[in-house]
């Protein structure tokens, strides 16, 4: 249960460092 919690949050972490820069020179 730990190690998939953890996960989630790796991935969501992960999604915000790339949707965030990638969603900026989309909308530029």
């Amino acid at each position: 249960m730990a190690d998939r919690a953890l996960s989630g949050i790796k991935v969501l972490d992960f999604t915000q460092h790339v949707a965030g820069p990638y969603c900026t020179k989309v909308m530029a």
